[in-house]
């Protein structure tokens, strides 16, 4: 599942690129294996608003993605733990639907930030970490951010890493973007790697040229 939050086409001028970017790495990710299923949502409220149900066609999913565009609408505050139950929940009823005990789930976040809005909060709930620990749910998050001080963009980005579980047989992803449209396509393009094959967090952040690192402190990247 690819979900956006904080996105508004009306006042994110931005907003079409990553339309653009996300059209582009589902028509990929569906040539690099038929088999995948892809779903589309975005988040309103610390819902989770599903545009698009799970489907191999691409055609389908390509006509989705501009609807995802208005996530921002009323929202201040996001809720971490709130959308994670949610996507547990949606997760759990495809995985009744298909009766396969063993299907695997991705939940791809783009969480858009501008001027610190919308806010984060996560405190790491019983639910959330149920989420977290299931072995057959990934969670990857790409935060994007624009003119926002670089003390608050780091406590969110520290917040979304809180999230990182100990699987050893998954890798999960939380990486930064500024306002470099370049990086948001680099990083949605890593983000294709299945999570059991991938690099690890430190060299994809590498790789973008990250200021951001986990619990790292600020004034430690000025010296780069």
């Amino acid at each position: 599942m690819i979900c956006l939050c904080g996105v508004d086409e009306e006042h994110d001028e931005d907003a079409r690129a990553l339309q653009e970017a996300v059209q582009k790495i589902v028509r990929i990710k569906k040539q690099m294996g038929g088999n995948h299923q892809i779903s589309l949502a975005r988040v309103q409220g610390s819902r989770l608003i599903v545009e698009q149900e799970f489907t191999k066609d691409v055609d389908t999913l390509v006509a989705a993605v501009p609807g995802l565009l208005t996530s921002a609408v009323c929202d201040s505050m996001v809720d971490l733990d709130a959308l994670l139950a949610e996507a547990a929940r949606y997760f759990g009823a495809q995985r009744e639907m298909e009766r396969q005990a063993t299907s695997s789930f991705r939940l791809l976040l783009v969480y858009r930030q501008v001027k610190k809005s919308p806010s984060l909060h996560a405190n790491q709930s019983e639910v959330a970490q149920a989420f977290i620990k299931d072995p057959v749910c990934h969670l990857d998050v790409i935060y994007w951010h624009q003119d926002v001080p670089v003390e608050a963009a780091q406590n969110v980005f520290n917040q979304f890493c809180a999230y990182d579980n100990t699987n050893l047989f998954a890798k999960f992803y939380f990486l930064e973007v500024g306002q470099s449209l370049e990086r948001l396509h680099q990083a949605l393009v890593l983000m294709l790697s299945h999570p059991a094959h991938r690099m690890s967090q430190n060299v994809a952040e590498q790789l973008l040229g990250s200021w951001f690192s986990p619990n790292k402190r600020i004034d430690s990247q000025q010296d780069k």
